[in-house]
Formats: structure tokens, sequence, C-alpha cells
């Protein structure tokens, strides 16, 4: 098994992804960084780690991340691989569990888990030594997204099965949320079968630094990907509304935006903006949420309802939450529920 940790100048951040894999109660894995030219102190931070199985390889100049990815499973040659974002960290069961998954699940082509988010480092969730999972076969997945409005599988949980990855001819190519067109392009293949575990692996960090954070939901590229993502479901996809992608990236565009608010990097005046540009952008109307039938069920849901009464504004909204990180930070997503199976599921 091999663990690809893609990383650019941020030194301190990915000494402490690597650390996350080291601890790992698997130990047959050899880890690899791309380094994608970092011009800080990398390479001295690669160099105090005392361990064989870590190597190195660095970019003569910076080929972006979806190259970086890429190059990854490319490159990949053992039987299962991770692309781990040097601002993440592994559970210490993480890959234990889901190399087991893998193996007693010869169909599956690569099995991922829910995201525990925060904003810096927290208590690692205690473990019964077991997970539950849900399958997903031809288009399945993407029925799942469109329905719910949610996509919880991000690229750093994710063991992928080598030779299906390779063969399948699928790379990270959509400038916009490429990981979900990722998915959505291997969930179309017919025999291709892809796994989420319910309980989290792993812990997204998000921070002002981070490449979500860097996003701009409502530039040309983002429009270009949502494009793509249209043009790809009507060619190949299931029968869905495809407002159901607008309002997808549109939830994106507000959720990005709410986590800027939160770590001070843009003000209310900006949110109560950018809302109605996604309106115009996306085309997106505040549809009637129905949670009675199991629809878009999302941590926006406070935010779409209160919004659609009319009885609170985005800012209020993005006040009170902002107000509960300084409690806990896991406060505002302990209400963000995803429809999963015959069961709701707090995250």
């Amino acid at each position: 098994m091999t663990v690809y940790i893609c990383t650019y100048n941020r030194a301190d951040l990915l000494c402490e992804a690597i650390s996350s894999v080291l601890a790992q109660t698997y130990r047959d894995f050899k880890i690899v960084v791309l380094n994608n030219a970092s011009e800080d102190r990398t390479l001295e931070a690669i160099a105090t780690f005392n361990d064989p199985r870590l190597s190195c390889i660095t970019h003569e100049k910076n080929i972006g991340v979806l190259a970086n990815w890429n190059f990854a499973l490319d490159h990949a040659t053992s039987e299962y691989f991770v692309i781990l974002h040097d601002d993440d960290l592994m559970f210490p069961w993480m890959l234990e569990e889901e190399e087991r998954f893998l193996e007693t699940h010869k169909k599956v082509s690569f099995i991922g888990s829910m995201p525990l988010l925060s904003h810096g480092r927290i208590k690692i969730p205690d473990y019964n030594g077991e997970i539950e999972a849900r399958i997903f076969k031809h288009k399945e997945y993407i029925k799942e997204v469109c329905f719910t409005g949610y996509n919880p599988l991000i690229v750093s949980s994710v063991l992928f099965r080598t030779k299906d990855i390779q063969e399948s001819g699928v790379r990270f190519k959509c400038p916009l949320l490429p990981d979900v067109y990722f998915w959505f392009e291997c969930n179309l293949i017919e025999d291709f079968q892809i796994c989420i575990a319910k309980q989290p692996l792993f812990q997204y960090r998000v921070h002002p630094l981070s490449e979500t954070s860097r996003i701009d939901p409502l530039n040309n590229g983002s429009v270009e990907g949502l494009l793509l993502t249209e043009k790809l479901l009507t060619e190949k996809g299931p029968e869905i509304d495809l407002s159901r992608i607008r309002e997808f990236f549109a939830i994106f565009c507000l959720t990005h935006a709410m986590r800027q608010y939160c770590a001070g990097l843009i003000g209310k005046e900006v949110l109560v903006e950018l809302r109605e540009k996604v309106r115009t952008k996306y085309g997106w109307f505040l549809p009637e949420w129905r949670f009675e039938d199991k629809l878009a069920v999302t941590y926006l849901e406070d935010l779409v309802l209160s919004v659609k009464s009319g009885k609170k504004s985005i800012g209020d909204y993005l006040d009170a939450v902002a107000e509960a990180e300084k409690i806990d930070i896991r406060v505002p997503w302990k209400r963000a529920k995803i429809w999963f199976g015959d069961s709701f599921i707090a995250v």
C-alpha cells in the first residue's frame, strides 16, 4: 500500500499529516510525499523523520493540485493507494479498516468515509473496532448526491484499488469540486462499485490556507465545472432533474462562503452579495425543501428554512455559527444530517 501526501508550502501541517500515517495500526505501507515545488522548509521537515518507509518526489515546478493527484494515480504500483492532503489527518485505524474491507469485498474499487470537520486538531474519537458502510453500484452514488445535495466523500479518506482505477481511465479534471466529478465518472462505469463508511476515519481541517478556502466558486473555471458536470450527466448519467446539480453547486458556494466568514476572511455584507450572485450565476431559487420526504437534508437546513421563511437573514445565521464555534468547533456540524440508507446519521 502507498500513501501519497500532496503538499505545497505547508511544512508544519505536512509533519502532522506524516505523523498520522506513521501512527496507523496497519504497518505495511510506504509514504511518498509529492512536493509541488515548495519554497518553504518542506524538505527539511521531511528529513526530521527517521523512517525508511518515507520518501519524497519534488516536482521541478508547481504542476497544480489536480496534476499532482493524477501523478499519484498514474504512478501507483502497489495494490492499494491513498492520496492524502497535507492538511488532513488519518485516524489510527483508517488504513487497517479500509484495507480489510477491500480484501473482503473484491468488487468494490475504493472505499472512503464521512469526514470529521474541524478548525484545528481535535481529540481522536473512540472506536469500537467495527465500521458500517454502504456500497453504491452503477449510478447510485450520483442519484444520492443529487437527491441529498451533499457529497460526503473526500479524497483524503479514500483507499483506491490501484488496478481498477488505472484501468478505468478516469482522472481528476474538473476545475470545481474535482473529486465529485471524479466520483461521478467512476459511478458511471457499470461494474464499478464505490463504498462509504459511515464512521469518520479522518479529520478534515478547515483553515484560511486550505485549498477549499482559496476556491472562488463564482469564477469562470467554477462555472465551467458546473457545465462539465451537467454535460456528463446529460450524456451518460441517470435520469435526474439537472436543476439539482445547480442546487448542489449553489449549496457548495454558500457553505464555502460560510467557512470564509467564520475564519474572518470575508464580512457579512459579502455573503449577502454572494447569495444574489449565486442566484444569477447558477439559476438557484431556494426550492421547496421537504425534509419529511428526505430531500436535500444538509447542514444548510437552518439557513435554507430561516431565509425562505423570512424569519432570519444569512447574517443572523452566520453570527450564531461564529458564536457556537467559540464554544465547540464542531457545533455547526452536529446538526448536519445525511440521508444514508434507512436512517439519519448525525455527523
